[in-house]
């Protein structure tokens, strides 16, 4: 059995390297023959992994956020050439956000390798400005407030899972109202275009987007729906502080200015050159994208 290690040390509050050398560097010593570690950002050499080593008998950890976990997984689809990664996951959250961990149930401080191993399916996010072959998502896009709040307070990652709280206020009295255009194909095959102001934005394939925040509650991560919310109106401040508190209590599709859609593949494109769409917390270079669920699975670990 071999384990292959990938730890970002700058995701989160920076605390990665540390718990690999006190904690997972011990468990993977006790329960694996061999064991490889690579440190991130690395060259794209180092995401190589054999083909004969391609199979459930190994292990991947990725100590890191939801970004680290996508970039990781595509950099070894492609370095490696791999058509499918049949490598069993383990996520290691020490991001800001975790969404992903949180929807699979995963305490990095409790490691046992008796999980249940689960598919997930991938999203494919396809754009002329991106340059790789292969872009996946395993969690979330986001534009609109999300967005706003996710990258405009990277400047306080130290302070962890609070600078989201911090985020909230701000965007909730200084209000950002983007335009755009969204095309869907609902999971019934009707297809629609919404145009106009959009205040939300969110497409995941989990509930909860980060550790903190249950979005998308009818979504199922081991599905092939994408499920959509967005706030298209010029809400007032009352209605914005209203969201806060129905987000709070995991209750944010309740609300009647919220539209809610199950869909199979969408385009979104962005009029408004001071936005950005955010893929599993980091920022694509796109004002337009197209996603959808392409059905190829992955196998993680879920507790």
């Amino acid at each position: 059995m071999k384990s292959f290690i990938y730890i970002n040390s700058m995701s989160g509050s920076g605390f990665s390297e540390t718990y690999f050398n006190k904690y997972l560097k011990q468990f993977v010593n006790k329960n694996f023959k061999e064991t490889y570690v690579v440190k991130l950002p690395c060259n794209n050499e180092n995401y190589i992994i054999d083909n004969k080593d391609n199979n459930e008998n190994n292990c991947i950890f990725i100590v890191g956020g939801d970004g680290t976990v996508s970039m990781t997984i595509q950099n070894i689809m492609i370095n490696s050439k791999f058509d499918n990664l049949n490598i069993p996951i383990y996520i290691c959250p020490f991001g800001s956000g975790n969404g992903l961990a949180k929807n699979l149930n995963v305490d990095p401080y409790k490691l046992s390798l008796n999980g249940k191993k689960k598919y997930i399916n991938s999203m494919e996010i396809q754009s002329d400005n991106l340059d790789n072959k292969l872009n996946i998502s395993f969690l979330s896009q986001t534009w609109g407030i999300i967005s706003d709040i996710d990258i405009n307070t990277e400047f306080l990652r130290c302070i962890g899972d609070f600078r989201f709280y911090y985020g909230i206020l701000k965007y909730i009295f200084l209000p950002n109202f983007y335009k755009g255009s969204l095309d869907i194909t609902t999971i019934d095959n009707n297809d629609y275009t919404i145009n106009g102001d959009f205040y939300l934005f969110c497409a995941s394939n989990a509930q909860w987007i980060s550790s903190d925040f249950k979005i998308a509650n009818k979504a199922n991560i081991f599905s092939k729906d994408i499920d959509i919310l967005i706030i298209k109106e010029k809400i007032s401040l009352s209605e914005r502080i209203k969201l806060i508190y129905y987000l709070l209590n995991e209750r944010i599709d309740e609300l009647d200015f919220v539209e809610y859609f199950k869909v199979n593949k969408y385009n979104l494109k962005l009029t408004d050159t001071d936005s950005m769409i955010v893929n599993d917390g980091e920022v694509i270079n796109s004002a337009n994208i197209n996603v959808k669920n392409t059905g190829k699975q992955f196998l993680f670990y879920s507790f």
